[in-house]
């Protein structure tokens, strides 16, 4: 019978390439020292470059006939879009690549995905029948952190992106724009715990294949398309108020949880506060075409309520309505886009709200009977 054929041996390589047949481009080898011991092959100080991609590290593979890779590497940047172009597919069952696992640290100066940025990443990454996993990664991320785990699905024509993360003080307004439509409208640090996936493809943003859950909560920030002082004045018709030249709203917190499904964010909880009032949203957003269709309830503190005209402003049981405690609260919709949102009275909801009865000592604990009118908000009127 015959035997394996044995070999060992040392050497180097300098100024090649190696073209692999998964491959549609050749790694090109500025450098590297190897080691061959039987079934397996040892690459150290690897110096390499595969597209734009500069490489530093060790690798060691075994078993070639269903490869195993160990390895720590070191990356100038990765295009993740990029490497996936550089993957062959393959021509039939019969030519399939060799079942390959791999597994090892990686780190990596900018990781980019579609639009989206992370640098100084570190992560600990393996690979298995076609799943590529950092975990745990963390990285940076537009002045912010980025820690939780990345699962890559690249079976499908289109990967798919999971990632299980936590964000912390993340520039909103440089997040938006690089994973969504809404560029300029919002501002401010947030940060979030996301469930999620999506599979995006230029030039579709990752916005419009987007599923799954969001937590997220600024501390403060600004929205840049509408002043909601302003927009409440003119539905409620305030006696006295001095309509602010500022055409954004500055806000003091945000929180809410969102719901995602191919892009479109559903909320029952979304409240904003600011200096002289608390509003709650209900309803959807669309991330990737802007759209809108939510229900607002705003309640003013109890002297701002009095500052404006109380009871006797102009819109008084039409568009806002008096609770027990003094505190005026004002019923809309909004309509429109991110950009141009149109705020419209709800009158029928004053009718409905008069059914209820609010209590609070004041308009911070009301927040938790709020979510109560919106749930009427939803039901059908009876018959």
């Amino acid at each position: 019978a015959k035997t394996p054929l044995a070999f060992s041996g040392t050497g180097s390589l300098r100024n090649t390439s190696f073209q692999s047949p998964a491959l549609t481009k050749p790694v090109e080898i500025a450098s590297t020292d190897f080691r061959f011991e039987s079934n397996s092959a040892s690459l150290s100080a690897i110096q390499a470059k595969l597209a734009s991609s500069n490489l530093q590290g060790d690798c060691k593979v075994s078993n070639f006939k269903n490869p195993v890779v160990e390895f720590n590497l070191t990356a100038d940047k990765i295009l993740l879009d990029e490497i996936r172009s550089l993957v062959k597919d393959s021509q039939s069952k019969n030519d399939s690549p060799a079942k390959l696992t791999a597994s090892g640290s990686v780190k990596i100066g900018t990781l980019q995905l579609a639009e989206l940025t992370l640098t100084q990443l570190t992560a600990q990454s393996s690979y298995r029948d076609g799943h590529l996993v950092l975990a745990p990664l963390n990285a940076s991320l537009y002045g912010g952190r980025h820690s939780g785990s990345m699962d890559i699905d690249l079976r499908p024509a289109k990967p798919i992106y999971s990632m299980n993360s936590k964000l912390e003080k993340i520039e909103s307004s440089q997040f938006l724009a690089a994973a969504t439509s809404l560029k300029g409208i919002v501002s401010g640090p947030f940060s979030a715990d996301l469930q999620i996936n999506f599979s995006p493809a230029a030039p579709v943003q990752i916005a419009q294949s987007l599923n799954g859950k969001i937590s997220l909560n600024f501390a403060q920030g600004r929205i840049a398309s509408f002043n909601m002082t302003n927009e409440l004045s003119a539905l409620a018709k305030f006696l006295v108020i001095n309509p602010a030249t500022e055409k954004f709203t500055q806000f003091m917190r945000l929180p809410a949880d969102l719901q995602i499904t191919g892009g479109k964010a559903s909320t029952h909880n979304l409240t904003i506060d600011l200096a002289n009032l608390t509003a709650g949203l209900t309803g959807n957003m669309n991330l990737a075409d802007q759209t809108l269709d939510l229900k607002l309830l705003s309640i003013l503190d109890k002297r701002f309520s009095e500052q404006v005209g109380g009871n006797k402003i102009g819109g008084f049981m039409t568009a806002a309505f008096a609770n027990p405690s003094g505190n005026l609260m004002i019923p809309a919709s909004i309509k429109g886009t991110f950009a141009k949102p149109i705020i419209a009275p709800d009158p029928g909801a004053i009718a409905k709200m008069k059914l209820q009865s609010f209590n609070p000592k004041d308009p911070k604990q009301m927040m938790e009977s709020v979510n109560s009118v919106f749930d009427m908000f939803k039901k059908k009127k009876p018959q």
